[in-house]
């Protein structure tokens, strides 16, 4: 019978499994991969909120388009002669009103998103004329402050509404 000089302790050359430091490595890679698809997670979020808030303005764009159109006066007194609607924004907000002669305005307000903000061409309101005469031209910027990439609504004088990343009436900020 032959006795084996080895010991329990010695490591034979024919052990297997991973050193430390292989699985350090690995973790490490892993860690890395995470934090780059984390940031590309975060700047699609980003992206996809300031797409939803375009969206957004232009379904209360075209809502005051039909309003006007069909001359809808829900929520307004028989005194009132409806003369049109418009949109009002500031920086955080946005409001579809109706138009009376008498400089009455009523309507209600919306608060943009967390991070959204808006401007325009200086008006800051965009006023659809009665009847489907058309509108007043106007350019929308909504802004997305945390990535500075902004979308453009222009509603053109024959009452049509689109929306860009850049056109040639308006320029992102």
């Amino acid at each position: 019978m032959a006795i084996s000089k080895s010991t329990p302790f010695k490591k034979s050359s024919t052990s297997k499994g991973f050193t430390l430091l292989e699985m350090m490595l690995v973790v490490l890679i892993m860690l890395i991969f995470f934090g780059m698809s984390l940031k590309l997670y975060s700047n699609l979020n980003l992206q996809k909120k300031l797409e939803s808030e375009t969206k957004y303005v232009v379904e209360i764009l075209e809502l005051a388009k039909k309003k006007t159109i069909s001359g809808d006066k829900t929520g307004l007194d028989d005194s009132c002669i409806l003369s049109g609607y418009k949109i009002v924004y500031t920086q955080d907000s946005y409001a579809l009103f109706a138009i009376c002669p008498d400089d009455r305005a009523v309507g209600k307000e919306f608060a943009s998103s967390y991070g959204i903000s808006l401007s325009g061409d200086g008006t800051n309101e965009v006023v659809f004329n009665p009847f489907g005469v058309g509108a007043v031209p106007a350019c929308v910027i909504i802004t997305n402050t945390a990535t500075n990439k902004c979308r453009m609504i222009t509603v053109l004088q024959s009452a049509s509404i689109s929306y860009a990343a850049e056109s040639q009436s308006c320029v992102c900020p």
